[in-house]
């Protein structure tokens, strides 16, 4: 399966290119979708054999088994959802980080939605939040590693593809714990960043390590990974079934922005570590 250039946008204007012909995002920009070919992939990840597909040694036991599944073509955002489109979509911005030294732009991604308010804004503009199985796909590119830049943590800091907790937020004065775990990063932002600041995976999606938490269709669900059809899977979001969260946030460790990491929260929950990244059918955009 490939990622295709062909691009879309919806609530908002036709973005703009820069005279590199790269994207240069705006606040009046719609949410720009890019699209996914149909076709098969491999999903998980474990941690016991090397020599297996998938081999990851921080895999948990519910990031598998590593399983082939089949996903019909899809589009999915290029960006996480900002606080400017998000007012556009609903007329309200909840993010928590409004005031202070750091005070972020309606470029920043909008965060404190929760995965209710996120599934019914989204399905009004014709939206809906990516399955684990599109997120997942969507954010290795194409790849095989643990994070879409390779097999160790380095290779984030020399593609600079991620934000995470590091020395930027210590001279803020944040005090998280995972700033211990790689002293020696330094990726330039305290909290989330804007849009489109860290390096586009292979399928040009960009911040899907780190910078937020993007919240997934499925409920989480024993067995999901082993259990559930081989296309097309999403695992039912019962009511009282936690939601799936995908790539980290920008005050943990590496090891949460792995391609196959899960966190896991009530529909009704929100925080300033939780956003979001649309997805679509193929279909309702051919008309």
């Amino acid at each position: 399966m490939l990622g295709l250039s062909k691009a879309r946008w919806v609530a908002g204007e036709p973005p703009r290119r820069g005279p590199d012909g790269r994207l240069q995002p705006a606040e009046p920009d719609g949410i720009v979708l890019v699209l996914l070919a149909a076709g098969s992939c491999w999903m998980g990840a474990q941690a016991s054999d090397r020599t297996q597909r998938h081999f990851d040694p921080e895999a948990r036991n519910d990031e598998g088994p590593v399983r082939e599944i089949e996903l019909s073509p899809y589009w999915i955002s290029k960006y996480e959802v900002t606080r400017a489109q998000w007012l556009r979509l609903t007329g309200r911005n909840p993010s928590f980080y409004q005031l202070g030294p750091h005070t972020p732009t309606m470029l920043h991604p909008v965060e404190q939605v929760s995965w209710q308010e996120g599934t019914d804004w989204l399905r009004r503009a014709g939206l809906a939040l990516p399955t684990e199985a599109q997120w997942e796909h969507a954010a290795r590119g194409g790849t095989d590693t643990p994070w879409w830049t390779g097999t160790e943590r380095d290779s984030l800091r020399e593609a600079h593809a991620a934000n995470l907790a590091d020395q930027a937020a210590s001279r803020a004065g944040a005090t998280w714990g995972d700033i211990d775990d790689w002293p020696e990063l330094d990726d330039g932002y305290p909290l989330h960043a804007p849009i489109g600041t860290y390096s586009a995976n292979p399928f040009g999606l960009h911040e899907v390590t780190g910078n937020l938490w993007e919240w997934c269709q499925d409920g989480l669900v024993a067995g999901s990974f082993a259990q559930g059809p081989s296309r097309d899977p999403v695992a039912p979001a019962t009511a009282g079934a936690p939601r799936v969260c995908r790539g980290g946030s920008f005050d943990l460790a590496a090891r949460f922005a792995r391609s196959t990491s899960r966190g896991r929260r009530m529909a009704s929950y929100s925080d300033s570590y939780l956003g979001l990244r649309p997805a679509r059918a193929l279909e309702l955009l051919q008309h």
